[in-house]
């Protein structure tokens, strides 16, 4: 079968969902390379593809301008160009310098929970606080509110205070780090709403450094990149935020 004049619509693994219900529904029912199609909420006419990690969701953009494609650093002139590339397994390389491989394409033809309707999308890194309070619905429920992302992250010890480079996860209310990436067991599980703020921090002498406060510890972190610790900091500061407003009601 050919899909060269067909919208990604009629991809067997094109699925009209929200970015949070795409990260929900791979983190419940994929594997690691489990990936879709969606559209793009936030770039309309545009679509992105969501892939599952190990234990967080990926999203890419796969953009198209007078019928060629754009996804990652592949350019495709016709649609069958790059139906062929997803066949073969692309790889994209995570901000981390981990390759993520498509390699399940998570079918339409599943039946999806109608829990995954009611969840809403979470805020795209960037906003603040007070841009975040928009007309988007809230959680039904707060342990839905997704919200992924993995990466290392340099944590100092409470007892010895060195610096060890650490794996982390966040899904859901908690954030997880383990000894090495793949690891089973983690060392630790935070609950995020009991944190109190995450701030950058300028005064530990480490660069791209950032303060996540609970009540009884502070957890002293640093990204390897810039970019890396804002992208941690807004998923962070978005949760807590949606926690607290959550425990007024």
């Amino acid at each position: 079968m050919t899909y060269c004049f067909l919208p990604f619509k009629f991809f067997r693994w094109y699925h009209d969902l929200t970015r949070n219900s795409a990260e929900a529904l791979l983190l419940d029912y994929g594997r690691q390379g489990s990936y879709l199609i969606r559209p793009s909420k936030n770039n309309p006419g545009h679509y992105a593809v969501s892939v599952r990690s190990v234990d967080s969701v990926k999203h890419f953009a796969l953009t198209s301008n007078n019928g060629t494609f754009v996804f990652g650093v592949g350019k495709f002139h016709n649609l069958q160009q790059l139906v062929d590339h997803f066949q073969n397994y692309p790889i994209i390389g995570g901000e981390t310098g981990q390759p993520i491989t498509l390699e399940y394409p998570y079918s339409s033809h599943v039946p999806e929970p109608s829990i995954y309707d009611e969840i809403s999308r979470h805020a795209v890194c960037g906003f603040t606080s007070s841009t975040s309070q928009s007309s988007e619905q809230e959680p039904v429920d707060m342990d839905w509110s997704i919200a992924s992302k993995e990466g290392f992250l340099t944590k100092k010890g409470k007892i010895h205070k060195n610096w060890k480079r650490r794996w982390f996860v966040t899904n859901r209310n908690t954030l997880q780090y383990f000894n090495e990436r793949g690891d089973k067991k983690p060392l630790r599980v935070l609950d995020l709403r009991l944190a109190e703020e995450a701030f950058k921090n300028n005064t530990c002498g480490k660069p791209n450094a950032f303060s996540l406060v609970f009540p009884n510890r502070t957890f002293f972190l640093y990204a390897d990149s810039k970019e890396e610790m804002q992208e941690w900091m807004d998923l962070l500061t978005w949760k807590l935020v949606r926690f607290h407003e959550n425990a007024k009601v």
